[in-house]
């Protein structure tokens, strides 16, 4: 069940869970056809001539797909999930068709904002796995602004 939570519900060594997610081989078809339309995403059958040896999701829909868990995972951040930036992106291992990924963030940074009284910001270390194995697929850390408690 998600909760809201203001800034002052959280504390550095937080870990928060986001729901499993299926990818389907049409689903990554799509997405590269769309963003990013290299043969070893679009061409499933071609694919097995390419550096990953088999077809293969892009990373920035692993990364959106992440984006998605995020906001429907059981961190609920008052004000919604307001990002400032991600400070580094990291793709470990490929995604491939028929996974379940799911995604665990850590919050690794608090801090009151200066620049928005209201607020305080909120770093996260994210990691995308697959759901079947624990792998690591992705890793994501990016900065988020949470409301204070009124």
């Amino acid at each position: 069940m998600s909760l809201i939570r203001y800034f002052e519900d959280l504390n550095v060594g937080q870990i928060f869970k986001g729901p499993d997610y299926l990818l389907s081989k049409e689903e990554i078809i799509s997405f590269a056809q769309s963003y990013d339309p290299q043969y070893f995403h679009t061409k499933p059958e071609k694919a097995a001539e390419s550096f990953f040896g088999q077809h293969v999701a892009s990373g920035w829909q692993t990364a959106s797909i992440g984006m998605r868990l995020l906001v429907t995972g059981e961190h609920q951040f008052a004000g919604g999930m307001i990002g400032l930036g991600v400070e580094h992106i990291r793709w470990k291992r490929p995604t491939l068709p028929g996974m379940t990924l799911k995604m665990e963030s850590h919050v690794t940074e608090l801090r009151r904002s200066g620049r928005f009284p209201k607020h305080g910001i909120v770093k996260l270390k994210n990691i995308i796995m697959n759901a079947q194995t624990n792998e690591e697929l992705a890793e994501m850390a990016t900065i988020q602004i949470v409301e204070l408690k009124p």
